[in-house]
């Protein structure tokens, strides 16, 4: 693996540990205090974190599997990261008090 595929699977990693917050907070109901100093209900900070999370694997994944000669289902993956995105930006993002 070259330097490039090791900060993808880094990035997904990343990205997995965010979804796993994500859904942690949406289990147990509770989101940490600095949390939820951003958001309006644990639920909100949840699904941010879900969802960003998510985005983000879909993000490197799809740069891996366009680096490797697989360019449809890449850029599948790349534009279904961007949709989850905007989506995730524009419903769930952090409010200023």
């Amino acid at each position: 693996m070259d330097f490039l595929s090791w900060l993808r699977l880094l990035g997904g990693l990343i990205g997995l540990g965010l979804a796993v917050f994500g859904v942690v907070i949406l289990v147990s109901g509770k989101a940490p205090r600095r949390t939820m100093v951003s958001y309006r209900s644990s639920r909100e900070a949840g699904l941010y974190a879900l969802c960003f999370g998510v985005a983000l694997m879909l993000l490197f994944a799809g740069g891996e599997l366009t680096s490797r000669n697989r360019d449809v289902i890449g850029l599948v993956a790349l534009g279904l990261a961007l949709a989850l995105l905007i989506v995730t930006v524009a419903l769930f993002r952090p409010r200023r008090q």
